[in-house]
């Protein structure tokens, strides 16, 4: 689960809140979540991913879990409009 309190978004998850401050500053326009992993959108048309990643689905190239809002850098400086998640799957429009 995520939610905003005073602009902060914080995540819970295993029975604890989190705040990352890797967001902070950011306008973040869209938050889609998947069954074990989250994007964050910002106005800018980055993308932020985190969660769990067993099938690659936060499109890091790895297979690891990441906790920490991480950008991705695989759209080649074009801004991306639309996000969207699956069970174990992401996707993103340009």
């Amino acid at each position: 689960m995520t939610h905003f309190v005073d602009n902060k978004l914080y995540f819970m998850s295993n029975n604890k809140s989190e705040f990352h401050e890797v967001l902070c500053g950011l306008k973040i326009n869209d938050l889609k979540c998947g069954f074990g992993h989250t994007l964050a959108l910002t106005s800018s048309g980055e993308v932020y991913a985190w969660g769990r990643n067993e099938c690659e689905q936060i499109g890091d190239g790895l297979y690891d879990h990441q906790m920490t809002p991480t950008k991705l850098n695989g759209f080649h400086n074009e801004k991306v409009v639309m996000i969207s998640c699956g069970r174990s799957h992401s996707m993103a429009s340009l």
